[in-house]
């Protein structure tokens, strides 16, 4: 069967760095960070002090159906704007589309579970010893539960309040995972590049800034910095690297099939033609494989997918969560694929200016990926010091750097070691 062509004819992005696209590449590209400390509640007691807080959004904005608001949660309300954003982008107005034939993949976190809702309940449920008493619960603790909570709480939410908001009853479906955001747009790639559909929406969103988002990924992983200063928040190949900024946001991009977006006069972004994922299957499901070696398959599938040398990728958005075994693992995969020539490749991350947002990071850093090939600008991985001898490959240090590319590859990672790696081509007729 002869492969399609697939298009990104849109592209939108709430992050910390800005709600447009022109507001987030104007802090990437000059490496100014939008990292800040929490301020939404005390963490005086808390080891880890900062965060990439989405600023100045209202929902109102993005949003028609208001009455819905109450039942989502504030990633959710990101889902429905990046959404919005990216059929603003792609010129897809009311009745231009038949939004019945427009598909829409999305890829979502961990449910943002509010504890909080459940302290009173449990605190009426209690035996002496500690216990819960579920007769206690079903008379007394049952009724200090918001009743709506589940609705609130459903991973699918950004899925179903977006397809309700703009009519969309094509192709869709929901995942749920580490890369979830990556995932939704690969496999949206796959669903137009084989015909089971013409456009799909597809990216993702995700919260991890709440107190309590911020405890257990703390507590749980290990591997969110304890750096104090907004400024230094991420560190990605440096030797003083200790880990990450837990983040929020969303990034949502338009997959359409070439003649698709022909007929239509839609405007061009770029064109997706690689994608692989897999699993690292190593023992331990926070640490990676220390050679990369799933990250290394991943990127080998993603080239020989979209038919290419790996001669021809002109940069590498990585994934660096800038915790010390991550960036190794895979600055040694890069090396092992790109051989001599994966010290004349920039790699580069805008990590350090947004944090990482979890389930949306994937979506995001295509996003970027194709902002950077679009403009002919690589930007810079802020907070670049080097001295470690392992991570001794181009980072783009500094300043952004101006260079044409043809092919660039982003690369990503999520939980349990799971790989996912596009590669994005310039378009041409």
């Amino acid at each position: 069967m002869k492969k399609r062509r697939v298009v990104i004819t849109g592209a939108g992005l709430i992050t910390p760095a800005g709600l447009t696209l022109e507001e987030n590449w104007e802090a990437m590209a000059n490496g100014r960070t939008a990292i800040s400390r929490m301020a939404d509640f005390d963490t005086s007691s808390f080891p880890v002090k900062l965060c990439g807080k989405v600023k100045g959004f209202d929902p109102n904005k993005y949003i028609g159906n208001r009455k819905n608001l109450r039942f989502m949660m504030k990633d959710v309300q990101y889902c429905l704007a990046a959404v919005r954003l990216a059929c603003e982008d792609g010129n897809i107005e009311p009745g231009a589309v038949d939004p019945k034939e427009i598909g829409l993949y999305v890829g979502s976190g961990e449910s943002e579970v509010r504890y909080d809702r459940f302290f009173r309940a449990v605190g009426q449920s209690l035996n002496e010893d500690g216990s819960i008493s579920y007769r206690k619960f079903g008379s007394l603790g049952s009724r200090a539960i918001y009743p709506s909570f589940m609705l609130l709480d459903l991973g699918n939410n950004g899925l179903c309040y977006s397809s309700i908001e703009h009519g969309f009853m094509g192709i869709s479906c929901n995942f749920s995972c580490g890369a979830s955001s990556g995932f939704a747009i690969g496999e949206a790639f796959k669903a137009v590049q084989t015909g089971e559909a013409d456009m799909v929406i597809a990216g993702g969103h995700d919260s991890l800034v709440s107190c309590f988002e911020n405890y257990f990924h703390y507590a749980a992983t290990g591997m969110v910095t304890k750096e104090q200063d907004p400024e230094k928040g991420m560190k990605p190949y440096s030797a003083e690297r200790d880990g990450f900024v837990l983040s929020e946001g969303a990034g949502f991009v338009v997959l359409e099939e070439l003649e698709h977006a022909r007929r239509r006069s839609a405007a061009i972004r770029g064109e997706v033609v690689g994608y692989s994922c897999n699993c690292d299957t190593h023992d331990d499901l926070l640490t990676p494989d220390p050679e990369g070696e799933g990250v290394f398959y991943a990127m080998r599938a993603a080239v020989k997918d979209a038919g290419a040398d790996i001669s021809r990728i002109d940069y590498i958005n990585s994934e660096s969560n800038a915790t010390p075994a991550g960036d190794v693992a895979e600055t040694r995969a890069i090396k092992r694929l790109f051989g001599k020539r994966s010290y004349e490749i920039p790699v580069s991350s805008v990590k350090p200016v947004i944090g990482n947002p979890g389930a949306a990071a994937s979506a995001v850093d295509f996003v970027v990926s194709l902002l950077a090939m679009e403009k002919g600008v690589i930007p810079p991985t802020r907070n670049f010091t080097g001295k470690d001898p392992e991570c001794d490959l181009d980072y783009v240090p500094g300043v952004s750097r101006r260079k044409q590319m043809a092919y660039v590859m982003s690369v990503n990672k999520g939980w349990g070691g799971q790989n996912c790696v596009f590669v994005l081509k310039q378009f041409t007729q």
